[in-house]
């Protein structure tokens, strides 16, 4: 049972840590674009991540610094790209004119396609799921690790609940289209200091 609260309480506090797959469940949340399938995917792909970071792979890639220096490099492509892309949203507005036209919303596939995108290219999702969880439940016992994989799969369930389904209740502050310019200006200040993060790691400063 300790395994297990190890393994919920550890996964919650990585999970909650404010990152782009966070922020694109948030917005799509507010937007109620397809919010199920969008956590259930985030889900399932954490589910897959724990799994080999926990029967093993976890302490191999934390082995590896060239593992780490590769997937900080294509972090910092990619929370670059969404930033200046988030920032191109404020100043147009276009958050805001999605959710007025909320009714045209985009076909489920490109969402989906979209939210296995940022999972994917997401460089924290790797470091939390495979690097940090995984190098720790790799080396408990057998049974012990099971434990500790199910304390951090229900986490993951927890958590993606709670922020997609939670952000329905700030739809009304969001009818301001100031608002959206406002989240949207935070989105990229977050993946950009972030990208500066990841950056001082390849430099070692």
């Amino acid at each position: 049972m300790q395994t297990f609260l190890l393994g919920l309480s550890l996964s919650l506090g990585l999970f909650s840590s404010i990152g782009a797959q966070n922020m694109f469940v948030l917005k799509h949340g507010l937007m109620n674009q397809y919010i199920v399938w969008v956590c259930l995917v985030c889900v399932l792909m954490d589910f897959m991540f724990l799994f080999l970071g926990i029967m093993g792979a976890g302490s191999l890639f934390a082995k590896s610094p060239l593992f780490s220096q590769i997937l900080a490099v294509a972090g910092i492509i990619f929370l670059l790209g969404y930033g200046i892309l988030a920032f191109k949203n404020a100043y147009l507005g276009k958050s805001a004119m999605v959710v007025s036209l909320e009714q045209q919303k985009p076909p489920l596939k490109k969402i989906l396609t979209q939210t296995i995108l940022v999972t994917c290219l997401n460089p924290h999702v790797y470091l939390d799921t495979i690097v940090l969880l995984g190098g720790i439940g790799s080396v408990l016992e057998v049974n012990e690790r099971l434990l500790f994989m199910v304390g951090c799969m229900l986490a993951s369930c927890i958590w993606f609940s709670i922020l997609g389904f939670g952000s329905k209740a700030l739809r009304p502050f969001f009818e301001n289209p100031t608002s959206w310019r406002v989240l949207d200006c935070v989105v990229g200040i977050v993946m950009f200091v972030i990208a500066f993060g990841l950056l001082q790691f390849i430099f070692g400063d």
